[in-house]
């Protein structure tokens, strides 16, 4: 992609804007699934460095300070090792789906669910049909 006012080629860099309830005190190391989706785009797109911006819909909480809604922004930067071993996870992921798919039958949990997901049970219609533990 060409730069429209140099014209020099650039790499396009990826950027992603999300809201939450969670509080703005919050790490955002505790959105895996989204720092996952981030670093597949950088790795679709060649490149190790992606920009990320959350908005924190209840500020951090503090009822004195009326829940003001907070934008936090990150410059996340990967190695291409991290980028590499995530595109592997989703590659593995996409293959358990597609048993999934051919079998009719879900996953027991320790692989149906992300390391860290355990959380995402409690929204989850087939939770009373889970094989295994977490």
């Amino acid at each position: 992609m060409n730069c429209p006012c140099c014209n020099k080629e650039v790499k396009p860099i990826p950027f992603e804007l999300k809201s939450t309830f969670q509080s703005s005190k919050r790490s955002i190391e505790e959105n895996p699934a989204w720092l996952r989706q981030i670093m597949c785009q950088c790795y679709v797109l060649g490149v190790t460095t992606a920009y990320l911006s959350r908005m924190e819909l209840m500020g951090d909480w503090k009822i004195r300070d009326g829940n003001r809604p907070t934008l936090s922004a990150y410059k996340l930067e990967f190695s291409q090792e991290e980028l590499n071993k995530n595109w592997e996870w989703f590659k593995n992921r996409k293959l358990l789906y597609e048993t999934v798919l051919e079998t009719s039958e879900l996953l027991p949990k320790i692989l149906a669910l992300p390391p860290g997901g355990s959380y995402e049970c409690s929204w989850c219609h087939y939770k009373d049909q889970c094989k295994g533990e977490e």
